[in-house]
């Protein structure tokens, strides 16, 4: 289940960067909701 989510995000992550180039910013939402360790530990 966990790494269908996974897909899911990394395919919304990857329609938002090319959709607007804010690679930075909406990652790192989306660690933050699923607690998934990121750059901001």
């Amino acid at each position: 289940m966990r790494a269908m989510m996974r897909g899911v995000l990394q395919v919304a992550l990857e329609l938002d960067y090319h959709a607007s180039g804010d690679w930075l910013r909406v990652p790192q939402q989306f660690r933050d909701l699923l607690g998934v360790p990121g750059d901001a530990d």
